[in-house]
């Protein structure tokens, strides 16, 4: 397959192609570390939607709004990004690969361990993990979806995993660190879900203790909000032994509903320890090897299933050089490029910020247009006009005297011009005196740069 691999297929130094978390499971599951039945859908897949979908430039636009020290933009375009994302269309190719990786998940596994834990759930219920091309923020759970049930909710959990890299936090993160914002990329890791009696937080080093790790242990599923009471235990690294805990009760839990969906529930059975001993020193055990095998500090995400435990998650948490890293995968850590617009000069310049913007959010749609916002449209109209009208000519046809009429020509002359009508129903409420909102302006905008790099 050309956008999914397993995750013994996944090479271990290509995490251009399949992010970080995927290399890095993908050894530790090399390495013997248990792991749920999995595939990953690579960075090509997100740069392939991300072209046929012409988003690239919406999301810079989009993001050349941002003020960092001013929440509200910051907010505000992550909405813009979720919504382009959202309402973006997923490959054909990507859909057919996506479509029997996720079936094959629901057939019963040859290991008798993974069967034992499957059996009372053998549909396929996955989680979403983002692999991100660049060391991600350690500390959350930011592009992860759990419970996900069916192949079209599959594809809906996808995006939101997409869309959650333009958080707030992300996009500090990534300008903070100098990533160039049109050479990142996402690949996404599918998991069978399975039955969970506790989930573990892993530190392989405690940053205050490092001859100790740290875990964090809790009844439930994955606790993604922090909802629920947690056990902490402090295990010496050199001879695996628990020196020192803090056990409180856990009056709540992640549970699994009748209906499939999972809910915050009561748990009567919270009090003691959730986990015990052989456990404690058996997760230890995994996060000591996982920090050996990779030659770093790192956080593991384990669910421990029916006496089993699974590696669901790996992230490194003290890199000291961010950049070192991404260089050795190809990537660049620059600051971002310019976003661009076309002028009245025609000719591609970096866009300008209008001084109120610093301390407002993006425009609404339905806004007044200011006098430059209108110029910028006209022109972007007009050049459309022109392009699209050489093209006719070229094919020895007239040219009609409206962008509407013109868009009659090229579908009649079988002149490629996908989402033209769009542009020309855009046009028309500009032309009627209607405010054109941001997204419409930034589809106006994107519809140009691609004619213009034709």
């Amino acid at each position: 397959m050309e956008y999914v691999k397993t995750l013994s297929q996944v090479p271990f130094n290509e995490p251009a192609n399949y992010g970080t978390h995927a290399c890095q499971l993908a050894r530790l599951h090399a390495a013997g570390i248990p792991t749920p039945p999995s595939f990953v859908l690579s960075t090509a897949a997100w740069e392939k939607i991300v072209a046929q979908n012409r988003l690239r430039f919406k999301i810079d636009f989009i993001l050349h709004h941002v003020h960092l020290e001013h929440l509200a933009t910051l907010q505000n375009a992550h909405a813009s990004i979720r919504k382009i994302i959202m309402d973006a269309e997923i490959p054909q190719a990507i859909l057919q690969e996506l479509s029997e990786a996720y079936e094959s998940l629901s057939i019963a596994p040859k290991s008798a361990l993974i069967d034992e834990v499957i059996r009372e759930e053998y549909a396929p219920v996955v989680n979403l993990f983002v692999s991100p091309t660049f060391v991600p923020i350690a500390e959350t759970y930011e592009g992860f979806v759990q419970n996900v049930h069916g192949f079209e909710q599959l594809l809906i959990a996808l995006k939101e995993a997409y869309a959650m890299m333009f958080s707030p936090d992300n996009i500090i993160y990534r300008s903070q660190e100098k990533l160039n914002e049109r050479k990142v990329a996402f690949a996404v890791i599918v998991e069978t879900m399975l039955p969970a009696h506790a989930t573990v937080t892993a530190y392989s080093t405690d940053p205050s203790e490092p001859d100790k790790l740290f875990l964090e242990t809790y009844r439930g599923f994955v606790d993604v909000r922090d909802a629920v009471a947690k056990d902490f235990h402090y295990i010496k690294k050199d001879f695996l032994a628990t020196v020192k805990s803090q056990v409180v009760d856990q009056p709540t839990l992640i549970a699994k509903q009748e209906d499939g969906e999972l809910a915050l529930v009561e748990f009567r059975d919270g009090r003691g320890q959730n986990l015990n001993e052989k456990e404690l020193l058996e997760i230890g055990r995994l996060a000591k090897k996982a920090e050996q095998t990779l030659a770093n500090p790192v956080k593991c995400l384990f669910t421990v299933s029916k006496g089993a435990f699974f590696l669901l998650c790996v992230t490194p948490y003290a890199v000291p050089n961010v950049g070192l890293l991404l260089a050795s995968t190809g990537r660049d850590a620059s600051a971002a490029e310019p976003v661009t617009i076309v002028t009245e000069e025609h000719i591609i310049v970096p866009a300008e910020e209008p001084k109120a913007a610093a301390t407002a959010p993006v425009a609404a749609a339905g806004a007044a247009m200011d006098d430059s916002t209108k110029r910028v449209l006209a022109n972007a109209f007009r050049l459309i006009y022109k392009q699209l009208a050489r093209k006719l000519e070229a094919a020895g046809a007239n040219v009609p005297a409206t962008l509407a009429e013109v868009a009659a020509a090229c579908m009649a002359h079988g002149i490629p011009a996908i989402d033209l009508d769009k542009i020309v129903a855009i046009q028309q409420r500009f032309d009627a005196g209607d405010a054109i909102g941001d997204d419409d302006r930034i589809e106006v905008l994107s519809y140009l740069n691609d004619l213009l790099g034709q």
